[in-house]
């Protein structure tokens, strides 16, 4: 008797197999646009949490959205997007390593979709800022010199502080890996655009 009704229960089954596939196939584009509004809801709610200092809370959604937008593949802007909103969050609390692992994600994505994009630029930048506060000159000077050739190839929207700071910091490592020639003109540099000219 019991497998009577397996075989009736199997036959049934695969009989609608080919319905339950169709209806799979045909709720893919809706499962993908439901995703889109989890990816931003999530992002959002993270936001939120960050600008009322709630890192630990911020962390929890913004590594959500992270998860999601892990789905749309390296080619969507949005995994860039979640990258860069757990980085920075780390960088204002400063928990560098965790920053940095999630810049040197994001960078490695945007080189390999070519690189020249002002989203590099800060990425580069803020890589710079966490070397100079390790010591790490070497490191500062290779990820400042890439930022500042960056500059030069794509329209930054970047502070004159905050580009006062890149040239500060590696004018800085060039005094410490004794590349003064280098050093004294970044900080002639630096010190034209903190002051604005």
């Amino acid at each position: 008797m019991r497998q009577e009704h397996l075989r009736c229960f199997r036959k049934k089954f695969y009989q609608a197999l080919p319905a339950i596939l169709l209806l799979f196939l045909e709720q893919r584009p809706l499962l993908a646009s439901n995703q889109a509004q989890t990816w931003q809801k999530y992002s959002m709610i993270g936001q939120r949490f960050e600008r009322a200092g709630k890192r630990d809370e911020a962390e929890l959604w913004f590594s959500k959205a992270l998860a999601v937008a892990e789905k749309f593949g390296e080619d969507d802007p949005r995994l860039s997007q979640s990258l860069r909103a757990l980085a920075d969050l780390y960088m204002v609390f400063g928990q560098l390593k965790k920053a940095e692992i999630h810049y040197e994600r994001e960078l490695s994505i945007l080189e390999r979709m070519g690189g020249n994009y002002p989203d590099a630029w800060h990425v580069l930048a803020a890589l710079t800022k966490i070397n100079y506060a390790r010591n790490n000159y070497a490191a500062v000077e290779r990820y400042a010199e890439r930022a500042l050739a960056l500059r030069e190839k794509v329209k930054v929207s970047a502070k004159g502080d905050e580009l006062a700071a890149l040239d500060y910091q590696l004018a800085n490592a060039y005094f410490k890996l004794n590349k003064y020639d280098r050093a004294e003109s970044l900080i002639q540099e630096s010190l034209k655009l903190a002051n604005g000219k």
